[in-house]
């Protein structure tokens, strides 16, 4: 087996022309017919597994689901934008680059967390260039160079738009060193059963206040022994959004 890390093109399952300034022309002479990088792409095997199971409209993105947990938690936002672009460049893949005065790597965290918050639900969206590779592959090759407490769980095709999503399950432990007090878990029901809950968000223009009860849709308890309470909360996470730290 061969690999060239430029790329080819395989002409009629035999003869390979390597990509190169002329590669486009040797392969019109060869096949008189007229093709581009990126047509030669979508007649790929790769492509077209892809496509078989694509359910959006674009096929250049993909998906990943990643968790983030243990001492990872404590990476900024921005830090792990710049955490996952070294993370595909080690792993051998370039990101393809957005056009205009100021070019960025194609990739997107839906919803971010605040530092400190674990998650074991993130999506990242990414374009490639070149040759995309199965998407088992794309999972254990960045697995291989990822920092400890980051794990991509999955990749798959773009599937719906980030922004049709509308809910996440969050949950909050609670430790009491000296037990949980009576009455904890209808104190806190009643205070969620409130018409009006509010609090502070910080913005890019300063504290406002903003109630959260239209923004909770469900609220549970789990007890897991005499001194820890964990709530599980279904809350909006976009249009409006609420933060998990503001339960």
């Amino acid at each position: 087996m061969n690999l060239y890390k430029q790329g080819a093109y395989l002409l009629n399952g035999q003869e390979v022309i390597l990509d190169a300034v002329d590669a486009l022309n040797a392969v019109e002479s060869k096949t008189g017919k007229s093709v581009s990088k990126e047509g030669a792409k979508e007649n790929t095997i790769a492509y077209g597994i892809l496509k078989e199971h694509n359910t959006s409209d674009n096929m250049d993105k993909l998906r990943i689901k990643f968790d983030k947990t243990n001492e990872a938690k404590y990476i900024s936002h921005l830090d792990l934008m710049h955490t996952m672009q070294r993370a595909f460049s080690r792993a051998g893949y370039e990101l393809k680059y957005s056009e205009g005065f100021n070019p960025h790597p194609v990739i997107s965290i839906a919803v971010p967390l605040s530092v400190g918050h674990a998650s074991v639900c993130e999506l990242l969206d990414f374009d490639l260039e070149g040759e995309m590779g199965p998407c088992d592959e794309i999972t254990r090759r960045l697995n291989d160079v990822l920092v400890p407490g980051i794990r991509v769980l999955e990749t798959y095709d773009n599937g719906r738009k980030i922004r049709d999503l509308a809910v996440m399950d969050c949950a909050l432990k609670m430790e009491y060193d000296k037990g949980i007090p009576e009455g904890t878990r209808d104190a806190i029901l009643d205070l969620f059963k409130r018409e009006s809950l509010m609090v502070e968000k910080k913005g890019k223009n300063g504290p406002t206040q903003q109630d959260i009860i239209p923004m909770i849709k469900k609220i549970g308890f789990q007890q897991h022994d005499d001194h820890t309470l964990v709530l599980f909360a279904r809350i909006c996470c976009q249009n409006p959004t609420l933060n998990p730290a503001q339960i």
